[in-house]
């Protein structure tokens, strides 16, 4: 089977990704690789209940969906290689403008915060390999460069057909909106979090920027426990050990009202 209901907490072995690329001028772009999206009926143009999990294709074939409002199957198909696009029957869904997945908005944080974004989201680039990062990665690094806090409550509608979008769609889009980026018009607030302070200028920014703070300094006397990968007996630098305790939190969680076992038999292989 080749297409799954998704279950918060169950799936996350395929999450949702991007490929970077950059090309012999230094150009850089990104490409989604989709593995978790809702699905629209091309008949009846209803949403259904629950996201769905793309685990692979055979000929560009994904699988069949039974519309339980209409009874319609929904063929399911994308284009193999790489997910950037997903097609319900005829009808094709560009994961780049749904999930605004798209290098520009990198850009225009990097005109903001004096590069950092690319940075950060660069820092392991290989040309020699493929160069892959999961959405919440992206998120997660661009929002600590940044200093900006985020609450993972708030949601968007991209497009009207689509008003709900997976949790990790709505953590980056909501990367964007604090990081003060025009979204495109289209875009709306469906849920928005209480206003939180950004973390520049907090105790948790000057922890980050603790490395280099402590590099001003001449060196201290060194004591039994400490060594050069360990200088301040931390478990590593602060930077490493700040990052490393962030956690991700999915508020997307189906409930029994939601969730329907019937809804297993209307996936065909």
């Amino acid at each position: 089977m080749s297409l799954d209901i998704y279950m918060p907490g169950l799936n996350e072995q395929f999450p949702n990704r991007v490929m970077l690329h950059m090309d012999s001028e230094g150009r850089t772009s990104m490409q989604p690789d989709i593995t978790v999206f809702p699905v629209r009926c091309s008949k009846c143009h209803r949403i259904l209940p629950h996201f769905y999990l793309h685990r692979g294709s055979s000929n560009n074939y994904v699988g069949n969906i039974r519309c339980r409002f209409c009874g319609h199957d929904i063929s399911v198909s994308d284009r193999e290689y790489m997910v950037d696009r997903i097609y319900f029957d005829e009808d094709e869904i560009d994961f780049a403008c749904l999930y605004l997945l798209d290098w520009i908005y990198i850009d225009a944080i990097d005109t903001i915060y004096d590069g950092a974004a690319s940075k950060v989201v660069l820092k392991d680039y290989t040309r020699s390999a493929l160069n892959y990062i999961t959405v919440d990665d992206l998120t997660r690094r661009i929002a600590n460069a940044i200093s900006k806090q985020l609450t993972g409550n708030m949601s968007f509608v991209t497009d009207p057909r689509f008003p709900k979008l997976p949790a990790d769609i709505n953590r980056w889009i909501e990367l964007l909106y604090v990081a003060g980026i025009q979204l495109p018009s289209n875009v709306r607030i469906v849920r928005e979090a209480p206003v939180l302070p950004s973390m520049e200028g907090s105790a948790i920014s000057d922890f980050r920027s603790m490395d280099s703070l402590m590099a001003r300094f001449p060196a201290k006397r060194k004591f039994p426990f400490e060594n050069s990968e360990d200088p301040y007996g931390f478990g590593g630098s602060f930077e490493k050990v700040i990052n490393e305790s962030a956690s991700h939190t999915d508020d997307f969680i189906i409930s029994e009202d939601d969730y329907d076992p019937d809804d297993i038999a209307d996936i065909e292989d």
